[in-house]
């Protein structure tokens, strides 16, 4: 029978839609797909590459040599900003302008908090230096996370030197696209910072000229050499920048320009974000998908399609975290390809206040000063401070960053972030905009996505100090250098507290010793076992990051009127060094001082006994615990079983004064007069 045409109308329609519909489904499920992948894989490698943070608060940022360098050190969870309980040793050292250390300390850190001193010795010359922190954890990531600050100390007693280790101040200006690329015939907005060797903040204006020198459009600074232009490239053509500042006229390049890619714009109000993706004409993708995170925490997982090569999100700034936040654009083959950071002010829930106990002040006098913790609603909060009390003057040419600017801003931005404290200080417009300006130009991560996608973590060559400090080191032949392994080592601390730690050597010679109340300036004594292995050769391990951040120091510079106020300095140096030379030292902190194998079961005074000739004949008379036995000139001792049993079949480790001893025949003819 013959079907009217009604009905084969009908079929057709209820055909186009079942497909139309399965392919819909299809493509969802792509996208879901997509999406969850890319959430998995994060979360997968923010488990295992877990962060730290650490923050020193320093007395102050100005020293004469001779002065002592106190700090308070914070170490923080990376991603929460509470107290770390991981790492129990901070490494703390001074460098030169060349990078090389000239103090170095290692301090012990408890529930996330420690502190120690520099004696800053009179050998040092006049000159800004940087003082770090770090610990051994944070040495498998870059060293651009670990904390530094400027500071600058004069030798009064050497005198000032007029050179500069700085050749010219010639400015750098780099340019930076919102989502991190220029395409052709796409708008961007285009932030930019300028800066000089000095850290100087002189007065510019730039313009962006073609390859027929026509100027497109001009540009000035908005706070701290940093701005922006929007700019919209065009194919066949050539761009470059010129700058101008002090009379002196600078040419460079921008960034590349693609022919082909994506492009972000960020709009924000009061309750969310929008991100604008556009993308050039020839690409096929459809969908786009955005992840954000602030410090490894995920925040938003979305996608979009694109409608006239624009997809459009929107975010809930209440479902961001306190701080940066990084935000992702991928494509549909799970590539990044757009990004920036974005900032969400913290609200602070810890206020200080801080008054004197006394209205009056006497000369030389003890003063107290009351400080109270409270929250937004003034309850009253326990907390941890630190308090520096120190001389403002014209000296002092560096600001000592606060630790709330460092926590949400410098220890997630790469390279020094200046006036820091002034970002957080005011929500204003202003301040708003040289916030974001701060993201654009300063953006920077922990991590690559492509370990991300791949899920390749990266090599944690260093361990976490968790119960004290690893002393590590390698064992090679003397005659080839070759690594040796399975070879046992033992090193010890001599003293009235004993310390042994043991290790056998790995595959590569390396050896290493977990270490506990190990405190203060004491010598460390390694070595195997010489009287079976005598031609090995042990090193041990430099413990300070031997890798450097890329942040320059300026050259000091000293106004001519300072004379007086160094002269005021100079004298207070000599008055304290006369009448208080030790009122200011860190000393070492008080520890149990049983020995490693705790309190001894039995202890032999041989003064309670007759005195022989040699040790063999007091072993033999009067330790019953010990097996001494002898062949030839060669001797062995053995410990016996707390059930007076037998003996061990090992042969004892023998100690004097705590370090390992292992030839047993001389330790059997030293003299009993000269043993307690």
């Amino acid at each position: 029978m013959m079907k009217t045409p009604v009905t084969n109308t009908l079929f057709k329609t209820t055909l186009f839609l079942f497909v139309m519909l399965f392919s819909f489904s299809l493509h969802s499920r792509a996208q879901s797909g997509v999406l969850d992948s890319l959430q998995a894989k994060f979360r997968g490698f923010a488990r295992k590459a877990f962060q730290e943070k650490i923050y020193l608060h320093i007395n102050k940022s100005f020293f004469i040599a001779g002065d002592i360098l106190w700090f308070k050190a914070y170490v923080m969870n990376g991603s929460s900003h509470k107290p770390a309980d991981l790492s129990k040793v901070a490494y703390v050292e001074i460098l030169d302008s060349l990078q090389n250390p000239v103090l170095q300390a290692k301090i012990t850190v408890e529930n996330g908090l420690g502190n120690g001193s520099f004696l800053l010795p009179s050998s040092l010359s006049s000159g800004n230096y940087k003082i770090r922190a770090y610990t051994n954890w944070m040495k498998n990531y870059s060293p651009e996370f670990y904390f530094e600050e400027c500071i600058s100390i004069i030798n009064t007693a050497k005198g000032l030197s007029n050179s500069s280790n700085l050749v010219a101040a010639v400015p750098e200006i780099q340019f930076f696209p919102e989502g991190g690329n220029l395409v052709e015939g796409l708008s961007s907005k285009v932030a930019f910072k300028v800066t000089y060797p000095d850290h100087s903040d002189p007065a510019f204006y730039g313009a962006i000229i073609d390859q027929n020198n026509d100027t497109l459009l001009r540009f000035q600074p908005f706070k701290n050499g940093t701005g922006e232009f929007n700019f919209k490239p065009e194919r066949g053509k050539v761009y470059r920048s010129v700058l101008h500042t002090n009379n002196r006229k600078f040419v460079g390049n921008l960034p590349t320009i693609f022919q082909a890619g994506y492009v972000m714009n960020l709009l924000e109000n009061a309750q969310q974000i929008q991100l604008k993706i556009t993308k050039s004409g020839n690409s096929t993708n459809q969908s786009v998908y955005l992840l954000i995170h602030t410090r490894h925490v995920l925040k938003a997982a979305l996608t979009a399609g694109f409608v006239d090569n624009q997809a459009i999100f929107n975010v809930d700034r209440n479902a961001l975290g306190d701080g940066i936040s990084h935000i992702t654009i991928f494509d549909e083959n799970k590539t990044p390809v757009a990004e920036r950071l974005y900032f969400k002010r913290p609200k602070n829930k810890l206020m200080l206040q801080a008054k004197l106990a006394a209205k009056e002040l006497g000369v030389r006098k003890k003063v107290e000063i009351e400080v109270a913790a409270a929250d937004a609603d003034n309850k009253a909060l326990m907390a941890n401070l630190s308090v520096a009390v120190y001389r403002t003057d014209s000296l002092s040419s560096f600001r000592h960053e606060q630790i709330l600017a460092y926590v949400w801003l410098s220890s997630d931005l790469k390279g020094r972030v200046e006036n820091a404290d002034e970002y957080l200080a005011n929500e204003t417009p202003q301040n708003n905009k040289a916030l974001d300006l701060l993201m654009l130009t300063q953006g920077w991560r922990r991590f690559n996505w492509d370990q991300i996608l791949t899920k390749k973590l990266p090599a944690f060559s260093f361990l976490p100090e968790y119960e004290g400090h690893i002393i590590t080191g390698k064992i090679v032949e003397k005659e080839t250098g070759e690594a040796v392994s399975g070879v046992s080592t033992f090193l010890s601390s001599a003293g009235n507290s004993v310390h042994l730690y043991q290790s056998d050597s790995g595959a590569g010679g390396e050896i290493s010793f977990f270490t506990k109340d190990l405190y203060g300036d004491n010598e460390i004594i390694l070595q195997n076992n010489y009287a079976v292995d005598s031609i090995y050769q042990i090193s041990i391990a430099n413990p300070f990051s031997n890798r450097f951040s890329a942040q320059r120091l300026p050259s000091l510079q000293l106004k001519p009127s300072s004379s007086s106020e160094l002269k005021i300095y100079h004298v207070s140096r000599q008055l304290d060094d006369l009448y208080s030379p030790n009122a200011n030292r860190l000393y070492v902190p008080e520890i149990d001082s049983t020995s490693f194998f705790g309190m001894a079961d039995i202890t032999y005074k041989l003064d309670d006994y007759t005195r022989f000739p040699t040790m063999e004949e007091v072993l033999r008379e009067y330790v019953l615990e010990v097996l001494l036995q002898r062949r030839q000139k060669n001797a062995s001792m053995k410990v016996g079983f707390s059930n007076k049993k037998g003996f061990y079949d090992r042969n004892a480790l023998l100690m004097i004064d705590g370090v390992p001893f292992f030839d047993a025949s001389k330790i059997v003819n030293f003299d009993p007069l000269k043993i307690e």
